[in-house]
């Protein structure tokens, strides 16, 4: 079975997303009222999130929930088909007390090969047993009771809908929640802010703030992750059975159609009066969404590219818009404006594309823009060299920016 994409009903535009919410609140509380009717006896609760990038699905988590116990099996389609399965157990007081992952092949059976973190709770830390196979490797970690556990921060859902309920229980405008990222070094601490009753959100340090739609019980609706790195919006649907639909993924992989990696990185590189140049970027893909003005917002400081910030080499000094920019490595920022861009060459580099520091900021260069003749899919950058001088470009969707390049005499 192929799955239903509903690509009439994706979240347009960040904006929207809060309208287009509240317009299937109703619905969405009549759908989970009915099957909480239908099994009463277990008290049952099950939820299927299908987590897309403009039109592509990119994730999809099936999650049920009892009094003492979560489980949930979570198929990831990127770089290539993959599905992990998780479960927790609950004290009586709501608590995840002990929380394993472990790595399944694609029909949803164990590999040959063990693969499983498991996380025990406690007052003030947590064990983590990382099982490989026959091996088994220890680490204990501060925690504070309470701390709750995350698969992939920004596709699955299953333990921040736990910790939703939790912080509803709580009650209180912020609740300050501990989250472990299973099989990362430490604990960190955020603050879940709710400035609605049907609404809470995080914000990661670095990433953006993942926002949650909830039902006044705390039980989680939907997200928007559309001001962080990741830009997905989940949706709570039922699909067919994920283990399924990750065999139909994994034929795609096979295939050559499948997802692949979202951003690929690419050099751009080129001679212009005998003196190299050379961009280092990520390639992101339109996937249907409107790019500048929604996913690059107008005013805001853009990375060029995606994931790790851009990163351009020049081998002699240049000038650019009449300033003299000595050789070296500089990461490449773009500020769009409806009334005019600006791209920004800053010293740090290495970083990840949300770490912009504003502080070392070199030299801040006026962009040409023009409209493309057709729309580009997936995100470009290219070095065009002439007899004398050259230019640096950046095209994506229906927009090109531009700026002329010469050497410095």
């Amino acid at each position: 079975m192929v799955l239903p994409l509903a690509q009439d009903t994706l979240f347009t535009a960040g904006r929207n997303l809060r309208e287009e919410w509240r317009r299937r609140e109703t619905m969405t509380f009549a759908v989970i009222g009915l099957a909480l009717l239908l099994t009463p006896a277990s008290r049952q609760d099950t939820a299927w999130y299908v987590s897309r990038i403009g039109r592509d699905t990119v994730a999809i988590e099936r999650v049920v929930r009892t009094p003492g116990r979560i489980e949930g099996v979570l198929v990831t389609r990127t770089p290539r088909t993959g599905v992990m399965a998780y479960w927790a157990e609950l004290d009586a007081d709501g608590r995840i007390t002990r929380a394993s992952v472990e790595q399944r092949l694609n029909d949803g059976s164990a590999p040959a090969t063990v693969r499983r973190n498991v996380v025990s709770f406690g007052a003030d830390s947590l064990v983590l047993e990382m099982i490989r196979g026959d091996s088994v490797t220890r680490k204990v970690v501060a925690a504070p009771a309470g701390t709750v556990p995350l698969m992939h921060p920004f596709w699955s859902y299953g333990f921040y809908d736990h910790a939703m309920r939790a912080a509803v229980r709580r009650g209180g405008d912020s609740v300050s929640t501990a989250f472990y990222v299973i099989g990362s070094p430490g604990v960190s601490s955020a603050m879940i802010v709710r400035r609605n009753p049907d609404s809470a959100a995080i914000s990661w340090r670095g990433v953006g703030t993942l926002r949650f739609h909830l039902d006044a019980a705390g039980h989680l609706l939907g997200t928007s992750s559309l001001e962080t790195t990741f830009k997905t919006v989940a949706e709570v649907e039922r699909p067919d059975d994920p283990i399924r639909l990750a065999s139909t993924f994994a034929a795609r992989d096979a295939a050559g159609t499948g997802l692949g990696v979202l951003s690929p990185r690419d050099t751009a590189r080129g001679t212009i009066e005998g003196s190299r140049l050379e961009v280092d970027y990520s390639r992101p893909a339109r996937r249907g969404r409107v790019i500048f003005g929604d996913v690059v917002p107008w005013g805001a400081v853009w990375r060029a590219g995606a994931d790790a910030a851009t990163q351009l080499t020049i081998e002699r000094d240049i000038v650019a818009r009449g300033q003299r920019i000595p050789a070296g490595r500089y990461s490449i920022w773009i500020v769009p404006r409806q009334e005019g861009d600006t791209l920004l060459l800053n010293a740090q580099t290495g970083q990840w594309g949300t770490q912009h520091d504003a502080a070392q900021d070199r030299f801040r260069l006026a962009l040409d823009r023009r409209q493309l003749a057709e729309a580009l899919e997936r995100y470009s950058i290219r070095i065009e060299t002439g007899s004398s001088g050259g230019v640096l470009r950046f095209e994506w969707d229906g927009t090109g920016f531009s700026l002329p390049l010469e050497i410095a005499k």
